[in-house]
């Protein structure tokens, strides 16, 4: 799953994979990896958002509500601190940012 958010750029497939993997491993959504970073702090880091980054977003939501209040191990941030790091927000980093702060 980690992987999966890493990949860029996030298309219907990659929201297909998302859905499939968090249908048979919800838990997955709740792991950190080798840096202390949940599945959705990976996603937030990303510098390119679609729209299909926005449905996997939701998806993780969704599979783990509080995940938006997450810190990572390393820096302490949240989903939303990365998120808001990225270059150039776009729309869908917008409409992401909203998600993360509505909770």
């Amino acid at each position: 799953l980690h992987h999966l958010c890493a990949s860029q750029p996030h298309t219907l497939h990659s929201v297909c994979i998302c859905k499939q993997l968090l249908a048979n491993y919800k838990s997955w959504a709740k792991t950190r990896g080798e840096d202390g970073q949940v599945p959705l702090h990976i996603l937030a880091a990303c510098k390119h958002h679609t729209h299909h980054s926005y449905q996997i977003c939701v998806l993780l939501h969704q599979a783990f509500p509080s995940g938006i209040q997450v810190r990572s191990e390393r820096q302490g941030f949240l989903p939303l601190h990365f998120l808001c790091e990225n270059d150039g927000l776009t729309y869908w980093s917008t409409r992401m940012s909203g998600l993360l702060l509505a909770g």
